[in-house]
């Protein structure tokens, strides 16, 4: 089982408002922010060849912001009137996956992944009078899922499988997905090569915020490419692999900055790079992980550039594991994106 809480408060002038130096509007934004995760996974084994895995995951965040707006400007002559935001978000998430060893080289999974959402917003806008922006959405999914592994031809393997996506009010999605992987055992050279459609429904946040938020927002589809080189070294206790990427995306969700700004779909962006990582087996009950990547975007027939996507990125952790029942991770991500160890 895991569990975690967040708590974070800050205060700063708006984005867009000209920061410290230039904005207008003297007053700062606060934000108050709290999310708590809970997990539990359960394993069983019937027999030596089929486990049985479950697992269980809670997310629920609250967050309050107190924002003066923006005031009108050269590039925006509206601005951002004053508003509010008390929101909060719970995510209920089940799967059951069952895996059957075929062989000690093949084997087939089944599952079923569901998800219960619900949000709601009781914010205001301060425009000459005030303005309500309640806004209140759930929704389930289900998701039944396959996965292959066969081991075709000595040290060859395929892959594959996919999943696919019943939401309440919006179309089924199919998302496949099929890869190879050719196994060198006695150097520790792998090689691999994997194709996948992917699917990604607009978060209540980009849907319901009474500033940026956009109702008619489309869910994200994507086609992705990579090719991996691994290669173990001392005696299995390192590994380096370096990946080459290639992603093309449908109805992306990106930001305008208007006016007026707000949330909406990009027709078509490809991002390609590579990405660099190496990483350790347990040593005096440590794992540490390296990770640099390079990622170019491009929002086809577009003169624009995708707003907040650095170039590079680079990660770095130590997961420490004194105990069986205690682990301690230290995380540095050259990034704001979230990222668990």
């Amino acid at each position: 089982s895991i569990s975690r809480f967040s708590h974070i408060e800050s205060a700063g002038f708006p984005d867009d408002s000209g920061g410290p130096e230039f904005a207008v509007l003297r007053e700062t934004e606060v934000w108050d922010f709290n999310q708590f995760l809970t997990g539990l996974k359960l394993i069983h084994f019937t027999g030596e060849k089929w486990v049985n895995n479950v697992n269980l995951y809670l997310t629920h965040i609250e967050e309050e912001i107190d924002s003066p707006g923006v005031a009108p400007g050269i590039r925006d002559p509206f601005g951002i009137p004053a508003n509010t935001v008390n929101s909060e978000y719970t995510r209920v998430e089940a799967e059951y996956i069952t895996v059957f060893s075929i062989s000690s080289s093949n084997n087939i999974s089944l599952g079923i992944d569901t998800q219960y959402e619900r949000g709601n917003n009781s914010g205001t806008i301060f425009a000459g009078e005030e303005i309500p922006t309640n806004f209140k959405e759930e929704r389930f999914t289900i998701s039944p899922l396959i996965e292959l592994k066969l081991n075709i031809l000595k040290d060859f393997y395929l892959l594959g499988g996919g999943r696919i996506d019943y939401t309440d009010g919006f179309n089924t999605e199919v998302s496949p997905h099929i890869g190879i992987l050719y196994s060198l055992k006695k150097s520790g050279t792998t090689f691999s090569a994997n194709w996948g459609e992917g699917f990604k429904l607009p978060s209540f946040f980009a849907l319901g915020n009474p500033i940026v938020g956009n109702e008619n927002l489309r869910p994200e589809t994507s086609d992705s490419f990579d090719f991996k080189v691994g290669q173990l070294l001392f005696n299995d206790s390192f590994s380096i692999a370096a990946t080459a990427f290639y992603n093309r995306f449908s109805n992306l969700i990106d930001f305008d900055e208007g006016p007026p700004p707000r949330l909406i779909n990009l027709d078509e962006v490809v991002t390609k790079g590579f990405e660099f990582e190496i990483k350790t087996k347990k040593i005096f009950n440590s794992v540490l992980y390296w990770n640099l990547s390079y990622i170019k975007s491009n929002i086809v027939n577009s003169p624009e550039n995708l707003r907040n996507r650095p170039e590079w990125l680079a990660n770095f952790s130590i997961i420490w594991t004194p105990d069986p029942l205690l682990e301690i991770c230290l995380l540095y991500t050259s990034d704001a994106a979230d990222e668990d160890c």
